[in-house]
């Protein structure tokens, strides 16, 4: 019972995350995933900027008691 409200506020705190993201001209979702997301971008610094949204969405969601962490890593390797 308990993972369901961990798991459910979770997901509900990442898609608030996505749909501020949207808004974004120099973003695009390519692929929304459970806990992660495949996106392109038009600027080198998108990306670091797109986790600092997703960590101020999350910290934010939790009223600063527990600071929110995203990072960014390649999709796949050759």
């Amino acid at each position: 019972m308990i993972s369901q409200i961990v798991q459910g506020t979770g997901s509900l705190i990442f898609k608030k995350a996505l749909i501020k993201l949207m808004t974004r001209s120099d973003f695009r979702l390519v692929l929304p995933m459970h806990d992660a997301m495949l996106f392109e971008y038009e600027h080198d610094t998108t990306p670091s900027l797109v986790v600092h949204l997703m960590e101020e969405a999350m910290t934010q969601a939790l009223d600063s008691e527990v600071v929110g962490k995203a990072s960014i890593s390649d999709f796949f390797e050759l």
